[in-house]
């Protein structure tokens, strides 16, 4: 199971996977992402986040500003480092939660491949990814196109019914013994 949430800003995507992980009575690894206001008036930072796990507000972490003037500065370095810390794993994960894929990992080539070795390994994996109408770039077009990436729409309207879905293939997944260990990432 590989699925992708997309929606209208505030749809509940982020809290649907929060929701269907604790219902699963799942710790998830991965990451999500934070924002908090920034230095400068108006600015908005954007933080690398375990899915799980303490909040921290750190530089080392901070992958983007989005500027009052509506523009985004992206910092790929910490995806690489950062991002790449949180996608490797020491045990094999019941759930990698990537809240969210979008325009920002551009240049982050590092990142971008352990993105699609996860996808391409038997890790059960629950995102959220950017429209693919916002022309978000290559690498999301990759995402959507790997062909064992489910991506769904979560609108007010069909977000209890999707919470459902997704609750019901993790039980399924998370109970079958048969995860590998290659979930891990380690070399």
């Amino acid at each position: 199971m590989k699925i992708f949430l997309y929606g209208r800003k505030d749809s509940g995507k982020s809290t649907l996977i929060k929701q269907a992980a604790q219902r699963c009575g799942i710790v998830p690894d991965g990451f999500r992402t934070l924002s908090r206001p920034g230095g400068r008036e108006g600015a908005l930072n954007l933080y690398l986040q375990p899915a799980s796990g303490p909040v921290v507000f750190a530089p080392e972490n901070k992958a983007a500003v989005h500027w009052p003037d509506g523009r985004w500065e992206s910092y790929p370095e910490v995806f690489d480092t950062e991002g790449v810390r949180l996608l490797t794993f020491t045990r094999t994960p019941r759930l990698v939660v990537m809240d969210e894929l979008g325009f920002m990992e551009r240049d982050a080539i590092r990142f971008q491949e352990r993105v699609m070795e996860i996808l391409g390994g038997p890790c059960p994996v629950l995102g959220v990814i950017k429209p693919v109408e916002k022309s978000p770039g290559p690498f999301v077009e990759r995402v959507y196109a790997h062909p064992g990436v489910t991506v769904l729409e979560v609108t007010e309207e069909n977000r209890d019914e999707r919470l459902k879905e997704i609750i019901a293939s993790l039980l399924y997944l998370v109970t079958d013994t048969g995860i590998e260990s290659s979930c891990t990432g380690k070399r």
